[in-house]
Formats: structure tokens, sequence, C-alpha cells
């Protein structure tokens, strides 16, 4: 179980806060854009594997790219450790 510490981890209230911002389109739903961002990162995935950069290189765009995608789906919050 969580302690309260961690339920208040600032990343999240960050997460938050960005939902009810301004720019949010009221019309068009959550999921809905975490799809076309998710589409998006497959084609910028394939691009990034398909360039000539270093794998080391690759792997650095993919994975903090990815755990951006993630934080807008609300399934990253940055400064968490992995629980196993």
């Amino acid at each position: 179980m969580a302690s309260a510490s961690q339920d208040a981890h600032p990343s999240k209230a960050i997460y938050v806060k960005s939902l009810r911002g301004s720019a949010r389109d009221a019309t068009t739903k959550p999921a809905s854009r975490t799809g076309r961002v998710r589409e998006a990162y497959q084609r910028y995935s394939e691009v990034v594997t398909a360039s000539g950069l270093a794998q080391n290189t690759k792997n650095t765009y993919l994975l903090h790219s990815g755990n951006f995608v993630k934080w807008l789906a609300g399934e990253f919050f940055p400064g968490e450790r992995l629980k196993g």
C-alpha cells in the first residue's frame, strides 16, 4: 500500500494540473488524444530505429520520448521508482 507521501508525489500534482489547463480541448476525449500521440510515437520510433545513430543514442531517444508519452497517459511519473 502506498504511503501518503507517495500519493502526493509532486509530478502527479503537475500531471493533474496539466489536465486542467486552458489548452485542453473539451471536444476530444483524453484517450483519443493519447492514441494519436502513441501513433505519432510509433512513427518516430521507426524513424529513430532506421537512422544511422549509435545504438545507445537510439535507446536514449526512445526511452525518454516513450516516458513522455506514458506521462501524457498518466502511466509515468518522473521521480517515482519502478515497483517490482
